[in-house]
Order: structure tokens, then sequence, then C-alpha cells
């Protein structure tokens, strides 16, 4: 249980063996408690390799206008998980976001009718 380094790089706080760490800060850390301590890298390679890929991730890999185009028909729970992937990305797009959030509306409303 050795003491290192670690140095937040993201742009928002980690909280790490109690600590807060701010972007760009660098703190003593517990090794054991740096995500993907002890993790052979290349298992996880062979592990990635042979998972199928999220049909709802690969709905966002298109632009705004092909992710708008594939919204129809989806379920509600099926939205909710595109909201919360695209929310979770490093770069959330405004315009895919909205769409979704229009589309979760109308179904709504389409329950409620």
């Amino acid at each position: 249980m050795a003491l290192v380094p670690y140095t937040n790089t993201g742009k928002a706080n980690i909280h790490l063996s109690g600590k807060t760490i701010q972007p760009g800060e660098t703190r003593e850390i517990d090794e054991t408690q740096i995500p993907g301590f002890g993790v052979d890298e290349n298992h996880i390679v062979d592990a990635i390799d042979m998972v199928e890929p999220n049909p709802l991730a690969l709905v966002l890999a298109g632009s705004v206008k092909e992710v708008t185009a594939a919204l129809d028909g989806l379920s509600a729970d099926d939205l909710d998980i595109l909201e919360a992937l695209e929310g979770d990305a490093e770069h959330p797009r405004k315009g895919v976001l909205d769409a979704i959030n229009k589309q979760q509306l109308a179904l709504a409303q389409a329950d409620v009718a």
C-alpha cells in the first residue's frame, strides 16, 4: 500500500482515497485506489474485442442529423440510455440531446393521450 502521485488530467473533480483532486492537481494517493490498478491491460483489450458493440452506442456514432433520424421508434428506455451515453460523452452534442428530449416528450405525450 504505497502512496503514489496521481494527476487529474480530466475536466472534472475526481474523488480517490477520500481526497478530492481538482483538474490539473496532483495528490499522493494509495496506489490501490487508482482506477485500473493491478489490471492486466492486455486482458482488457482481449475482453473488449470479444464484446459486441451496443447498438444504441452505434446510433450515437452518426451525425446529429443521422442520430435524430434514428430516434423514431425507440422505446423510452432506449431514449434514456442514449441520453445518458451522450451526456457522459467527452463533448456532448446539444443537438443530439435536444432531439432525444424532444422524442422523450413526444412519447410521454402519446402515453397520456
